[in-house]
């Protein structure tokens, strides 16, 4: 049951006979994606809360993973999120920290600490999820579906399989790695045809956390209902396993945890996504085969080599729409509610 909390006003805005009231509100609320005013300084924040425990990234283009960091910390429904940010190296070990919080003040995020002029105000993104073939769900709790659209067309030659003519499945170019470690996984990879190319192609980052691997997938990224945290991340025996983590978006729910394997040959990435309860401390033996959910993505790219990448005020709300923050005639952005 929610239960109303009297919060003191903040200084200079009290008038009398006026009280503040905001409400106790679940994870639903806090969790996911948030990001400043569409045509403002860019300042991402992604939230995986778990229970009590929040782990996520911050970015300020999410392209650009010069610009990310990773979160840490806890929420609880009445105090707010307190977390860390550490920004990494290239090499895993910590450039810089950040102590930060988050507050709900009505629809909005508010946050203060290290780094920050007085408070940062966070919103959810009123372009929402793009829509899909299946209605996407968003959060929180309220927010409207996307609706359904046609599949699109296919975008080059061989667009949305990885069969090859003669063949019902994958081809490899070559052996995949067998001694695969952290060094191979580390970079930026892009994805073949998963989200198309150009604007909406998604993007990889695996970033070395100490000699762990922590990450995110974006596509556009500077829209947070695209994002995803990349988390449990495990190499066994020439796999890689890894958990692309939905919290505020996505078919048939807007929560969930999407795992993957992947094995690397050359330059690229295979990936099954079609894989169901792997545990990422125990993972089986015999790896499994590559069929289901197939793609690829090509990569390494390192850090440095993604430097000043940003889709910030471009076409911001969909082909040809320019850089206005404010939605052209015939968009409606998306209503949120906070109660």
């Amino acid at each position: 049951m929610r239960k109303t909390i009297l919060v003191a006003l903040l200084a200079g805005t009290a008038f009398a006979g006026l009280s503040q009231t905001a409400f106790a509100l679940d994870a639903d609320y806090w969790r996911g994606g948030w990001r400043t005013a569409l045509g403002t300084e860019p300042h991402l924040y992604e939230f995986v809360i778990r229970d009590e425990t929040v782990t996520g990234f911050y970015c300020v283009n999410c392209a650009d993973v010069t610009t990310v960091g990773f979160i840490d910390g806890t929420w609880d429904e009445e105090n707010g999120i307190d977390f860390t940010i550490r920004f990494p190296n290239p090499d895993g070990s910590i450039a810089s920290t950040q102590e930060q919080h988050a507050m709900l003040m009505g629809s909005e995020l508010i946050v203060t600490g290290d780094e920050l002029e007085g408070e940062l105000t966070l919103i959810k993104d009123p372009r929402g999820a793009d829509p899909g073939t299946s209605p996407v769900q968003m959060l929180p709790p309220g927010t409207p579906a996307t609706p359904v659209m046609d599949p699109p067309p296919d975008q080059g030659k061989g667009a949305g399989t990885n069969a090859q003519p003669g063949s019902d499945a994958y081809w490899a170019p070559g052996p995949f790695k067998e001694d695969l470690a952290v060094e191979d996984v580390a970079g930026t990879w892009i994805a073949l045809f998963w989200g198309g190319i150009g604007m909406n192609k998604q993007i990889f980052h695996f970033m070395r956390d100490g000699d762990e691997l922590r990450g995110l997938v974006c596509g556009r990224c500077d829209n947070p209902y695209t994002f995803g945290a990349l988390e449990n991340i495990v190499i066994a025996d020439g796999t890689l396993y890894f958990d692309i983590v939905h919290q505020d978006w996505g078919a048939p729910e807007a929560t969930f945890d999407r795992q993957n394997a992947a094995w690397i040959v050359q330059n690229e990435m295979v990936v099954d996504a079609d894989l169901d309860d792997v545990d990422p401390d125990n993972p089986p033996a015999n790896p499994p085969e590559i069929e289901g959910f197939v793609y690829s993505m090509l990569g390494p790219i390192p850090a440095e080599a993604t430097a000043g990448n940003s889709s910030e005020n471009i076409d911001v709300w969909g082909p040809g729409t320019g850089p206005s923050p404010e939605p052209p005639e015939g968009r409606e952005p998306v209503t949120f509610t906070f109660e």
